[in-house]
């Protein structure tokens, strides 16, 4: 259960850091050429902190069940936190282009590193039965 539980966790993370990438990528375009006037309270700051937040619960229990429960691989867990320190920086330092492609970079990296740690999960041998 405690497996299935896992792969599931990491859909659902891969799911939430992608949607947060994504966000990140096309809001500043779809506000800037004033394609979708009418999306403009996707750019309000707690839409940020959502996609944050779920993010990092989700990768939390996630990689960290996958590390210390299944296959003890270290890479996701390093990957996931360069994202997170990535998307930090990206909206805490930098607010101009290269602030959206660090905010993009880490949550394709978090959607990475969840996508390591289900394969890792999935190949296991320390947990078959």
């Amino acid at each position: 259960m405690k497996k299935f539980l896992s792969f599931d966790l990491d859909v659902i993370g891969m799911s939430a850091s992608l949607l947060c990438a994504i966000h990140c990528a096309l809001v500043p375009l779809i506000l800037t050429f004033g394609l979708l006037g009418g999306v403009s309270f996707l750019a309000d700051p707690l839409w940020d902190v959502v996609f944050i937040g779920l993010s990092f619960i989700l990768a939390t229990a996630s990689l960290l069940n996958g590390y210390r429960n299944h296959h003890g691989r270290i890479g996701p867990l390093v990957l996931a936190i360069s994202g997170f320190l990535a998307i930090i920086l990206g909206h805490l330092v930098f607010h101009n282009l290269l602030g959206d492609i660090l905010s993009v970079a880490g949550g394709l990296s978090i959607a990475y590193a969840h996508l390591m740690n289900y394969k890792a999960c999935r190949t296991c041998t320390r947990c078959r039965d």
